[in-house]
């Protein structure tokens, strides 16, 4: 790649980068109307295969999801709408609040919360090996139900040390999103190689 194309690639990732922090305010601060208008202008700014994928990501939080579908993704708590989002907020304050970890020093309580998904890492390969059999004298006695289970294990753990290091903002899925466009403008990849 020529350095002018290495300059407008790490221009247009810069440019990126803000527009998914401002992004993530917006569905944090619960106002679709500027989520969308900043995917438009991402649009009409020539990233189009960005917009795109931002669309997508908006697609997936709460803020999209009708009114009339709630039921089986949130649930209505003291007249107010709970969502994913505050879910993992909730769960991250109250192992915060733990009575092991109220008493922990805060950087050791951030040791535990990040060395936890270590551990979670470890329970997945555990997992595989019982999916696949790697362990002769047992055979397979595990499955890759099992194994997704603690991939997903993993990631929760990751977002709620994430909201734990973030003071509880809220941030860590709309972070995440704006993450997985960096990485997959990083890598190059147009929408036309995504359906392919």
């Amino acid at each position: 790649m020529s350095i002018r194309g290495q300059l407008d690639r790490t221009a247009a990732q810069t440019y990126l980068a803000g527009v998914g922090d401002q992004l993530a305010a917006a569905v944090a601060a619960g106002e679709p109307e500027t989520a969308e208008r900043i995917v438009d202008r991402v649009d009409a700014d020539g990233h189009q295969a960005a917009a795109v994928h931002l669309g997508r990501a908006l697609d997936a939080t709460s803020l999209y999801i009708p009114k009339t579908n709630l039921a089986p993704i949130d649930t209505v708590i003291a007249g107010a709408v709970r969502t994913t989002t505050d879910r993992l907020v909730a769960v991250s304050q109250w192992v915060d609040n733990a009575p092991a970890n109220a008493v922990r020093d805060p950087e050791a309580l951030t040791w535990v919360r990040c060395a936890k998904v270590g551990e979670e890492s470890g329970e997945v390969v555990d997992a595989l090996n019982r999916a696949t059999g790697a362990n002769p004298r047992k055979g397979a006695t595990g499955s890759y139900a099992e194994v997704s289970k603690e991939l997903l294990d993993v990631a929760f753990t990751a977002f709620a040390a994430y909201e734990h290091l973030n003071g509880h903002s809220g941030m860590a899925l709309p972070a995440f999103f704006s993450h997985v466009e960096a990485v997959h403008a990083r890598a190059g990849l147009t929408d036309a190689e995504d359906t392919e």
